[in-house]
């Protein structure tokens, strides 16, 4: 499954022993996983889903919700260089700034292990 997501946390795991893969990936490749398969948006402010929508082309809602990666699963992460706020509300001008300069980036969290054992600990 793909996520949508503007933050990461380990909280996010299904499984308390895993195994990911972090790269930081561009615009391009974000806006054709999100033009050709489906995702579940886990967006948690408005504006930053206005921001998605407007650099993608493609609807992303504002939906705050838990979500649990699985093996297999991705994330897609938007990450603002800057910090918001509480309860603010970026005018279009504003949204345009932080696009044009580039105060953002991406990064593709993928799950690709889960259970096993480290370092001698359990067995998940």
């Amino acid at each position: 499954m793909l996520y949508l997501s503007n933050a990461f946390s380990l909280g996010m795991l299904q499984h308390p022993i895993s195994e990911l893969k972090v790269e930081e990936v561009q615009q391009h490749y974000v806006t054709h996983r999100l033009t050709t398969e489906p995702f579940v948006s886990s967006i948690g402010h408005e504006a930053t889903a206005q921001i998605i929508t407007k650099l993608t082309g493609v609807y992303v809602n504002c939906h705050r919700r838990a979500i649990k990666l699985d093996r297999g699963d991705e994330l897609l992460v938007f990450q603002l260089k800057l910090r918001l706020p509480e309860g603010k509300i970026l005018s279009e001008p504003e949204l345009m700034e932080l696009i044009e300069n580039k105060l953002f980036s991406w990064r593709l969290v993928k799950v690709t292990k889960v259970g096993g054992k480290i370092n001698g600990g359990s067995e998940d």
